[in-house]
């Protein structure tokens, strides 16, 4: 069976689908316009399996800051809007079929680029949906 991975590098898509709206307040419009951005991002791709991938809640950034303490240390706060409509978010998502990964003290790019190495070692397509250009120093190149 032939396997294509979409991997969703949520918070980056949510924050900047969010940041785009004219009111920072209203998280419905967030949830619309990033469930029509997904539904084009599945028809145009065609996968057979997407999983969006979300940093982890917790106020430390994880084993990362430990490692690293400048480690995203100039990102912006999520809005306080944003962050109590993230369950509302991910239930729509779900309600289109992508289901959610997080895991506590990991860091989205880290999951992304855990699951991706690992599907295309065996062969199979991945792609990645992120703004982040450092997604792909995560990632070996063919």
């Amino acid at each position: 069976m032939s396997i294509h991975l979409v991997i969703i590098d949520a918070l980056n898509l949510i924050r900047r689908i969010h940041s785009a709206q004219p009111d920072p307040e209203d998280i419905q419009r967030t949830i619309e316009t990033s469930t029509r951005t997904l539904n084009r991002i599945l028809n145009e791709t065609e996968p057979s399996h997407v999983i969006a991938v979300f940093d982890h809640m917790q106020k430390t950034r994880g084993w990362r800051e430990e490692r690293f303490p400048q480690y995203k240390q100039d990102r912006k706060p999520m809005p306080e809007p944003l962050a109590k409509g993230l369950d509302s978010i991910q239930q729509a998502w779900w309600e289109l079929g992508i289901d959610s990964l997080l895991s506590e003290g990991d860091e989205a790019d880290d999951l992304v680029a855990t699951l991706a190495v690992k599907v295309a070692n065996q062969n199979h397509q991945v792609t990645i949906i992120s703004t982040d250009k450092a997604i792909v120093s995560y990632c070996p190149q063919p």
